[in-house]
C-alpha cells in the first residue's frame, strides 16, 4: 500500500494528471455575460402565484455552449423534480401542518437563515414545493441551481434588485460545498441587508458544516426545523393519494410498517406493489434494493448490456461523483473496470439519461438522484456480507493510481462516512493514514496537492484530516 500511495503523489506523464505546477483549483470557465435586464434576454420576468410574487423567468447568459442557470424559478425547479424517475414529488403533503406554519412565520419575520433538516426521503424537497403559498406578497422566490458554478451563482445574486425582498432556496445544500460561500456573501452584502432570506434543505448530519459556512448570526436570525417520521395515519393517507393510489386497505396496512414513517419508502413500496412484487416483511433498505434491481433489469432490457455491467457502471459513477465525458483517460479506465466497450458505455449513458436516472451537465454525466447514488455506493461496496464489488480494486487502485478523480473519490467517501457508513469510514481513515505517511517523504508542492484533494473532506471528516495536515502546519514536511 505504501508504494501505491507514493505513486499517487508522483507526477504522471499524462496531460490530465495533477502535477505540482497545477496545484491550484482548475481555472474557471470564461465568465458569463448577463443579458439585458428587459426584453427577450431579461434576467427575470415577474408573475404571480398564490398571492406571492414569483420569478418565472430565469437568468439567461451569453456564452458559447450550454451554461446552467444559477437561479431557477419555482416553475423551473418543480419541472426538474418531475423528471426524476426515482422520487415522486407530486403526492399529497401530509403530516406537516406544524412545519408549514413555522416556515410561514419565518418568511414573514426578521429571520435570515432557515434550516429544513431530515434524513433521506423524509420529504425535505417536497415541503420546499409548498413555499410559493408561504412567502409574503412581493417576495421573489429563487432556487439556487445545483449545476451552476460559483461564479454563476455570485453573478446572479449580484443582479438581484436591492429594492425588493428575495428568498434563496438551496436544496441538498450539503452538495454545494464551497459554492455556499456565494450565498454567505449575499447575507453580509450591505446593499442586500434586510432583503435576503435563505432556506437550506439538507440531511441532519450536515447541520454543523452548514452552520460553519454561515456568517455570525443572532439567535433570532437562525431557525431550524427538523422533519420527523410520519405517523402511521399520515402514511396511510399518502398511500391512498395519487400517485400511490393504493385502494386496498390490506395492501396499505402491509406497507405501513415497511415504510417506518418514511414517505419515500412508502412511495417506492407502493410502486413495487403495483408491479405485483411481494414485499411483506422487507426492511427499508431491502425495499430500496428490490427497487433498484428493477431499475437494472429495465436498463438491461433496453440497452442489451448485461445486468452485471450495468450495476458495476452505476456503482463506479456513484463512487466518482461524475464522469467527465471529454476525458478519454477517465472513460477508458471506467470501461476497463466495468468491462464495458466504448460503444456499450455510450449506449448505456444514452439510456440512463433518457430514463432520467442520470443527467448530463457541463460536459459530465452524473446520477440524477442522491438516493440512488447513496444506495448504490453502500450496497455495492460496503454492505456487510452482500457487497458485490471490492472498493479498493474498483476505485482506489484504478483511479488514484492513474491520477484520476482523487478529490471527488475522497469527498464521496467522506459523505458516506458522515451518514454513518462504518465500512466507508474505515476505508477513508486508512486512505488518510496512508497519505499522511506518504507526504512525510515528499516536498511541499506535493503536500499542497494533497491539501487540494482534501478541501471538501475537511468539512465532512475533520478529525482524520487534522491528523494528516498537522505535520504540514507544524513545518515538519
Amino acid at each position: 500500500m505504501k508504494d501505491l500511495f507514493a505513486k499517487w503523489l508522483r507526477p504522471s506523464n499524462s496531460s490530465n494528471s495533477v502535477v505540482p505546477s497545477q496545484l491550484a483549483p482548475p481555472t474557471p470557465a470564461p465568465q458569463t455575460l448577463i443579458a439585458s435586464a428587459s426584453g427577450e434576454g431579461a434576467l427575470v420576468n415577474i408573475g404571480t402565484i398564490a398571492n406571492s410574487t414569483i420569478v418565472y423567468g430565469s437568468m439567461t447568459v451569453n456564452e458559447a455552449g450550454s451554461v446552467p442557470r444559477a437561479l431557477l424559478s419555482f416553475d423551473d425547479f418543480s419541472v426538474r423534480l418531475k423528471r426524476s424517475p426515482v422520487l415522486s414529488y407530486e403526492g399529497a403533503l401530509v403530516g406537516r401542518d406544524q412545519e408549514l406554519e413555522q416556515i410561514r412565520q419565518f418568511l414573514g419575520g426578521e429571520g435570515r437563515v432557515l434550516f429544513v433538516l431530515g434524513p433521506r426521503g423524509i420529504g425535505k424537497t417536497r415541503i420546499l414545493l409548498a413555499l410559493p403559498r408561504l412567502v409574503p406578497p412581493g417576495t421573489h422566490l429563487w432556487f439556487v441551481s445545483g449545476e451552476a458554478s460559483a461564479a454563476a451563482i455570485e453573478q446572479a445574486i449580484a443582479g438581484l434588485s436591492r429594492e425588493e425582498r428575495h428568498v434563496l432556496v438551496v436544496d441538498d445544500a450539503h452538495r454545494f460545498g464551497s459554492r455556499l460561500d456565494q450565498v454567505r456573501e449575499a447575507l453580509v452584502e450591505p446593499t442586500l441587508a434586510g432583503k435576503i432570506q435563505v432556506v437550506y434543505a439538507a440531511s441532519n448530519v450536515y447541520k454543523r458544516d452548514l452552520l460553519d459556512a454561515l456568517p455570525p448570526l443572532g439567535r433570532k436570525e437562525l431557525c431550524s426545523i427538523e422533519l420527523g417520521l410520519l405517523a402511521p395515519t399520515d402514511i396511510n393517507t399518502l398511500l391512498q393519494s395519487p400517485p400511490c393510489a393504493i385502494q386496498s386497505e390490506k395492501a396499505r396496512f402491509t406497507l405501513i410498517p415497511i415504510a417506518q414513517g418514511n414517505p419515500l419508502t412508502a412511495v417506492i413500496a407502493a410502486d413495487l406493489v403495483r408491479q405485483g412484487l411481494p414485499l411483506s416483511g422487507l426492511s427499508n433498505d431491502e425495499v430500496l434494493a428490490r427497487y433498484f434491481d428493477q431499475v437494472v433489469h429495465e436498463l438491461e432490457a433496453k440497452s442489451a448490456v448485461s445486468s452485471a455491467k450495468i450495476s458495476a457502471y452505476l456503482a463506479v459513477v456513484s463512487a466518482l461523483g461524475t464522469i467527465e465525458l471529454a476525458d478519454a483517460r477517465l472513460r477508458g479506465q471506467v470501461q476497463l473496470v466495468t468491462d464495458l466497450t466504448a460503444v456499450e458505455e455510450e449506449h448505456l449513458i444514452a439510456y440512463l439519461v433518457q430514463a432520467r436516472y442520470a443527467e448530463r451537465f457541463m460536459g459530465a454525466v452524473k446520477l440524477s438522484s442522491e438516493v440512488l447514488s447513496d444506495h448504490l455506493l453502500v450496497d455495492y461496496y460496503f454492505r456487510p456480507g452482500i457487497h458485490k464489488g471490492d472498493y479498493r480494486a474498483m476505485i482506489l487502485r484504478p483511479f488514484f493510481d492513474q491520477h484520476l478523480k482523487q478529490r471527488d473519490i475522497l469527498t464521496v467517501l467522506a459523505r458516506a462516512a458522515l451518514k454513518g457508513e462504518r465500512a466507508a469510514e474505515a476505508v477513508l481513515d486508512q486512505v488518510l493514514d496512508e497519505l499522511r505517511t506518504s507526504i512525510a517523504t515528499h516536498d511541499i508542492h506535493q503536500c499542497y496537492m494533497v491539501l487540494f484533494w482534501l478541501d471538501d473532506v475537511a468539512l465532512l471528516h475533520p478529525s482524520g484530516v487534522l491528523l494528516l495536515i498537522a505535520p504540514i502546519i507544524e513545518g515538519q514536511v
